[in-house]
């Protein structure tokens, strides 16, 4: 399949409705019969209903890569200040802060530092506004789904303007992948062997994201540079590279394509840093990101409350 071979108009138009009505009208109807037979599901364990919706969400996906990932709001239009949905601007970095590789390869992209906006979600105690200065011990979840350089500033943020303690600031994230560079292959391969039990194979196999992550630079950078995969089988590990991170928790599902990726990053973690420092959660039966899908249930919540045990721990 050619990627994104659809994605100017009429073509756009006429490729989703025709990827729709199949769907709709013989993917999913073939399925439903054929799934009433556990040995024709992707897991045996898996309920008819939880195998449509994967499917489902396999055929949003290809849809995407045949026109076009949608493109966010840009910036020009957010709020022009503050409000009282949480939403707050924040500062570009400059200088010391950006150092080493990041810095090198924002050089050779163009790359520039730009205000950028975030949202505070939750209460933060009955009178307090989003972006008011942290209290005493206040611990809060930065969750990272940015550009590093954007992500770095929003954490100097948090410490240098409302005064978290670093200590107290707890990074998050989902949906990244560790290994952009595809490294993790061969017939044994979960990226071959859950194929059918996960939904975001066009995210891998197309190199679209690898693409975009290195610009300019060369394209086997996503398999050499540690700040884009980590779990890479290509990059040049050395004893110490992990030394020093802080306490991690990985949950990943062993119907995942990224699953042999979370069992490198998670072994090298450990090497450097002890096995404490890794509190590890594999699931049998579990494809991608479960802990965002209502659907995934009763995997969703129990590993939201296994989570939880381990945040009120560090």
């Amino acid at each position: 399949m050619k990627y994104y071979a659809f994605r100017r108009q009429p073509f756009k138009a006429l490729y989703t409705a025709g990827s729709i009505l199949a769907l709709i009208f013989v993917r999913l109807p073939f399925w439903a019969i054929a799934y009433l037979a556990p040995g024709l599901r992707p897991r045996r364990n898996w309920s008819i209903g939880r195998c449509l919706i994967v499917l489902i969400c396999q055929s949003y996906s290809s849809m995407l890569f045949a026109t076009e990932v949608p493109v966010t709001q840009p910036i020009e239009h957010a709020p022009l200040e503050e409000n009282d949905q949480g939403f707050v601007w924040i500062e570009p970095v400059f200088g010391s802060l950006i150092v080493g590789e990041i810095k090198d390869m924002a050089e050779v992209n163009g790359v520039e530092a730009v205000r950028v906006g975030g949202y505070w979600i939750g209460p933060r105690g009955r009178t307090m506004r989003a972006g008011e200065h942290a209290l005493q011990d206040e611990k809060v979840i930065y969750h990272i789904h940015a550009a590093i350089i954007d992500a770095v500033a929003g954490y100097r943020y948090l410490v240098q303007e409302l005064g978290f303690k670093p200590q107290n600031i707890i990074l998050s994230g989902d949906s990244a992948g560790a290994d952009w560079g595809n490294t993790h292959l061969g017939p044994g391969s979960s990226l071959l062997q859950n194929a059918t039990t996960d939904y975001i194979q066009d995210a891998f196999l197309s190199n679209y994201t690898a693409r975009a992550l290195v610009g300019n630079l060369p394209l086997e950078t996503a398999a050499t540079s540690v700040w884009m995969s980590p779990a890479s089988l290509k990059l040049e590990f050395v004893p110490g590279l992990f030394a020093g991170l802080p306490r991690t928790c990985i949950f990943v599902g062993q119907a995942e394509l990224a699953l042999d990726q979370a069992r490198t990053l998670r072994e090298r973690i450990q090497a450097d840093n002890g096995e404490d420092a890794v509190k590890y959660m594999e699931w049998a039966d579990v494809t991608h990101d479960a802990v965002c899908m209502p659907w995934h249930e009763p995997e969703r919540t129990k590993a939201l409350r296994e989570i939880a045990k381990w945040l009120e721990s560090i």
